[in-house]
């Protein structure tokens, strides 16, 4: 049942999103951009992958401005444990049949720890500005990991990604 709510949300987000065409709705907009009207990319998202079942992330929205650019990101934690992740991620690019990182520098993240409890839903934004280059037509995806907290405290590493093509 949780797992059905769970995607009834994301596809309400993700659908609400895709006519926005200047400021996203409030819950869903880049960190920091009250009052500035951020343009939608067109994107289409596309399939996920996670090394742990009712662990994943879909992106819901990528958004410029003369600023920068912001990839809004959907966690989902539908499992039983609670998990912590940070700001680390890594864009990739399908070039000849191969995922290859696209990234114009080397990336410099936030290390704080986020916490996202059994069953929790969360968005959060990631600043793309001087990192990477969206501007090319076609697929790509986010690549992250987490830490997978057991209720007897041991941990597991899990991988997450989440495929997008841009139009």
């Amino acid at each position: 049942m949780k797992k059905c709510i769970a995607l009834i949300l994301a596809l309400i987000l993700t659908f609400s999103l895709a006519g926005c065409s200047e400021e996203p709705h409030t819950e869903s907009q880049p960190s920091g951009s009250q009052n500035v009207n951020f343009n939608q990319l067109p994107i289409e998202a596309g399939a996920s992958n996670t090394d742990m079942e009712g662990i994943s992330v879909r992106l819901s929205g990528i958004y410029t401005n003369s600023n920068g650019t912001k990839m809004v990101v959907s966690w989902f934690n539908e499992s039983a444990s609670s998990i912590t992740y940070t700001g680390a991620f890594e864009i990739q690019k399908l070039e000849d049949g191969e995922w290859v990182n696209c990234a114009l520098r080397d990336e410099s993240f936030d290390d704080t720890s986020r916490v996202l409890e059994a069953g929790g839903i969360t968005n959060r934004s990631y600043d793309l500005t001087d990192l990477y280059d969206l501007s090319t037509p076609g697929p790509y995806r986010f690549v992250t990991t987490c830490m997978v907290v057991e209720a007897n405290g041991s941990q597991q590493e899990c991988n997450l990604w989440a495929q997008f093509l841009i139009k």
